[in-house]
């Protein structure tokens, strides 16, 4: 088969997914089988639709058994059809599911070890279970009790820790898989983690891992434009973009084109004050300290010693009050000495 072809059907598990084309052009895929994904991201980044991507690779493979649990419905209820079980927003049910996972999780691998064997192989044909989970945080953190979520929890650490070597692959999908929605103990058993655009690097790290912003993984380098208006794969300027001048910010200092660039404005230096702007000054009825405070006079610069010259600012102690001398204070440092 060409290389640049992707096969349709019949399909199997065992085979890569199809996920898309990366910047170059070049086709993304993975290998599901004895491995889970996490997909997390801002909504509407495409959570969903890479959910399905997988969900519609597991319909055409006839060794697949989808297993869909979605409390949207309407994003994987499409293909209820081809599933052998689908959970709506009922936790309920979707404990029961995993409680389900959980027996053929145990007879799977009691077989396994009556034959010698560690995990399954496609020899064997038993079918392989695919368990998406969009919105993971309706059933762990919103509906039902706490009780029912820690529940829920604990049997999808379970089915991610165990359901490897047996046949069991969850892949599960949520905005922001923090350690509320999703138990860090639980996020970093995932084989596989996939970032749709984030606005912040911890929500990127979140998903990805701690440290992989720093290393230049980042979600929220992700143009968060439709792929319509943004475009697909690496822009090229057009030949009319390609001979529009540059701005200038990215030029030289020099400024090799165009007028010099205007000096920057001087402030004129403040004048005395004379006694005829003095007579007609408002502050004339007040101290000069405080009209230079208020800036009705112009501030010039005193000589060393001059009384307004402001000089640099000293600890002068705790001010309190002297017995026996009205409207005087003393000075008294942090040691209680009096100065």
């Amino acid at each position: 088969m060409a290389a640049d072809t992707i096969p349709v059907a019949p399909l199997s598990i065992w085979d890569p997914v199809h996920l898309g084309s990366d910047e170059l052009g070049r086709r993304v895929e993975v290998t599901l089988a004895e491995r889970n994904m996490l997909i997390g991201g801002e909504p509407g980044g495409g959570k969903s639709v890479a959910l399905q991507l997988i969900v519609a690779h597991g319909a055409l493979s006839p060794d697949c058994r989808l297993i869909l649990i979605d409390g949207k419905r309407v994003e994987l209820g499409l293909w209820r059809g081809c599933a052998e079980r689908f959970i709506g927003p009922s936790i309920d049910d979707a404990i029961d599911t995993l409680r389900w996972l959980q027996d053929q999780i145990d007879e799977r691998t009691s077989w396994l070890l009556d034959h010698k064997m560690r995990k399954i192989t496609p020899q064997l044909g038993w079918p392989v279970y695919l368990v998406p989970i969009d919105e993971v945080a309706y059933y762990s953190a919103t509906v039902g009790t706490n009780i029912q979520q820690k529940e829920f929890n604990a049997c999808n650490r379970d089915i991610v820790a165990r359901g490897r070597a047996p046949g069991i692959i969850p892949v599960e999908a949520t905005q922001r898989p923090s350690a509320d929605i999703i138990p860090t103990s639980l996020r970093d058993l995932f084989g596989y983690r996939w970032a749709f655009r984030c606005s912040t690097e911890a929500s990127s790290d979140t998903i990805l891992g701690h440290g992989w912003a720093n290393q230049g993984y980042s979600a929220t380098e992700i143009d968060p434009r439709p792929a319509a208006s943004a475009g697909s794969g690496p822009r090229t300027a057009s030949p009319a973009e390609s001979k529009l001048p540059t701005s200038p910010m990215r030029r030289s200092s020099t400024w090799p084109t165009g007028p010099p660039r205007p000096a920057p404005p001087t402030t004129p230096a403040a004048t005395p004050m004379t006694s005829a702007r003095w007579s007609s000054c408002p502050a004339r009825t007040m101290p000069r300290d405080r009209a230079l405070r208020r800036g009705l006079l112009p501030r010039l610069r005193q000589p060393p010693g001059h009384p307004l010259r402001r000089g640099p600012r000293r600890h002068r102690g705790v001010r309190l009050p002297v017995p026996g001398l009205r409207g005087h204070v003393a000075r008294h440092d942090l040691r209680g000495q009096r100065t």
